[in-house]
């Protein structure tokens, strides 16, 4: 009876360390940062440059990120323009567990503006012709093993999450503000 009752505690105890590396997963395992209810994480899905010219054709917001990198870039969309005869990009970029290094504008001209800090980016670009890529590009430098990027993006004073393409997919978030959140 010894010996079964034994058995039983060690099968007992191998169920159980069984069902905690299913449940929390194998030692070493941490999930992926991303926002709540999101099927992946978003950080993944701002992975790779997209096709330039998928972006000159379709327009609106594109950013990706290659590492630490992230760029920023915008074209102008097919919208009905009432008050402008161009789309007015306005945004903000705002880091968190890190700071912001090398801003470089991409094709950005004396009209548009761009301002940065170690903690954010502000920036107003106007796109007047079709097929014209303009935008910024900048580097994280995270604070300890995570970082955070907030993307505040408008187009003619309006939030539409259409217009805002993630990565190398193309992906298209639910909601703007977009949140990123990036483990080294």
């Amino acid at each position: 009876m010894k010996q079964r009752l034994k058995i039983f505690f060690i099968f007992l105890f191998y169920l159980a360390a069984a069902g905690c590396d299913t449940i929390l997963g194998p030692p070493g395992y941490e999930p992926a940062l991303s926002e709540p209810g999101v099927f992946m994480p978003l950080d993944t899905l701002s992975e790779g440059e997209p096709d330039a010219n998928f972006i000159a054709a379709r327009g609106g917001y594109y950013v990706w990120r290659m590492g630490n990198t992230w760029n920023v870039r915008v074209a102008k969309t097919d919208l009905p323009h009432v008050t402008y005869p161009m789309d007015v990009f306005v945004g903000t970029v705002n880091v968190e567990r890190g700071f912001i290094a090398n801003v470089m504008n991409q094709n950005v001209r004396p009209v548009d503006e761009v301002r940065s800090t170690p903690k954010d980016i502000v920036f107003r670009l106007e796109a007047e012709r079709q097929r014209e890529i303009k935008g910024i590009s900048f580097r994280v430098q995270p604070i300890g093993i995570d970082y955070c990027v907030s993307l505040d993006l408008r187009v003619n004073g309006t939030v539409n999450p259409r217009l805002v393409n993630l990565g190398r997919s193309l992906y298209v978030p639910d909601v703007v503000p977009v949140r990123f959140c990036v483990r080294k």
